[in-house]
C-alpha cells in the first residue's frame, strides 16, 4: 500500500485544563471487543471507538461519545443549556466515558465512573510511557503490510500489529509510539482487542465539549484507588458529592450497584488498591 499524504492544520493546546478545538486530518475508527468479568465468557461485548489525529494531538474516545459531545455542542450554540434530548443519548449510548488526549507534553485521560454523578476528573502521564519490543514477524490486514510488536502496560501482556506505511505513531487508547499506525492490538489473555474498521482523510474540527473543569489528580493511581473505592461504596460517594440524596430504596440501589462492579472486574488497566 502506498504512503497516505498526510497534512496537518492547527495545533491542540492545553488552557487551564481545558482542550482547545483542533482540525483533525486523519479519522481512524476500530472495534474494541473486551470482556468486563473475566469469570464468565458471556460478558464479552464490543463497542466503536475513534482516534481523530491532529497536528500535534489525538482524541480517542467512543463514537457514540463523539456523536453526543457534538451534540451537545450544537444545541449550546443555538443557547440549548440542557444538551440533546434524552432519546439521543438512548440512541447512542456507551459503556465508555473516558476520553484520551495525547499531545506532546503527556498522555491526558478524562474520565468518571459514576454514572449517576457527573463529576469528572483528570490525570496525566509521560508522553512516552511505552517500552516497545519490535519482531520481525510480519502479516498482512486489510490489505495493509503490518510488523509485530509487544509491550506489558497496565499490568498486562499487550501485542500490536503496526503499519510501517501509515506514519502515524499513534493508536487506540493509550497506545502509540511505534513506527506507524497500530492497525490491531490485544492483550495476552485475548479479553481487550482493537481492531482497524477504517481509516480516512478528513478535513473536521474536534470540539471537546467534555473537557469542562475536570477534578485533576496527581497521578493515574489516585484515580483508580478512587474506581474502586467508588465500587465498594457507590451510594456513600454519589451522596458525599452534595449533588444527590437518596432517600428511600438505599438497599436495593446498593446491591444492584455490587453486582455490577462484581461483573465489572477486568478493567483494561489491572491495579489493585484495595488494602491500601
Amino acid at each position: 500500500m502506498k504512503k497516505m499524504m498526510i497534512f496537518f492544520f492547527l495545533i491542540c493546546t492545553n488552557v487551564f485544563g481545558q482542550v482547545s478545538p483542533f482540525k483533525c486530518s486523519i479519522e481512524v475508527i476500530y472495534k474494541m471487543t473486551y470482556q468486563p468479568d473475566s469469570t464468565n465468557d458471556l460478558s464479552r461485548s464490543s463497542e466503536y471507538m475513534g482516534l481523530f489525529v491532529g497536528d500535534s494531538c489525538s482524541l480517542f474516545q467512543s463514537i457514540n461519545s463523539y456523536y453526543t459531545d457534538s451534540a451537545m455542542y450544537a444545541e449550546n450554540t443555538k443557547g440549548n443549556a440542557i444538551g440533546p434530548s434524552v432519546s439521543f443519548y438512548n440512541d447512542n449510548p456507551t459503556k465508555f466515558r473516558y476520553h484520551v488526549l495525547k499531545t506532546q507534553e503527556g498522555i491526558h485521560t478524562y474520565d468518571r465512573f459514576s454514572s449517576v454523578v457527573a463529576l469528572l476528573y483528570k490525570y496525566s502521564e509521560e508522553r512516552y510511557i511505552f517500552q516497545w519490543n519490535v519482531l520481525n514477524d510480519t502479516t498482512t490486514i486489510a490489505t495493509l503490510h503490518c510488523q509485530k510488536a509487544e509491550t506489558v502496560f497496565g499490568n498486562r501482556k499487550w501485542y500490536a500489529w503496526f503499519a510501517p506505511d501509515i506514519p502515524v505513531s499513534d493508536g487506540p487508547y493509550k497506545f502509540s509510539g511505534l513506527p506507524g499506525l497500530i492497525v490491531k492490538i490485544s492483550d495476552s489473555q485475548n479479553y481487550w482487542n482493537f481492531d482497524l474498521i477504517s481509516i480516512s482523510n478528513v478535513d473536521r474540527v474536534i470540539r471537546p465539549y467534555y473537557y469542562k473543569s475536570p477534578l485533576r489528580l496527581k497521578n493515574k493511581e489516585e484515580f483508580f484507588h478512587l474506581k474502586e473505592k467508588y465500587q465498594k461504596n457507590p451510594l456513600e460517594m454519589d451522596e458525599a458529592s452534595g449533588r444527590i440524596s437518596i432517600m428511600s430504596g438505599r438497599e436495593a440501589y446498593s446491591k444492584r450497584a455490587q453486582e455490577k462492579a462484581k461483573a465489572d472486574n477486568n478493567w483494561i488497566e489491572i491495579y489493585h488498591y484495595r488494602n491500601r
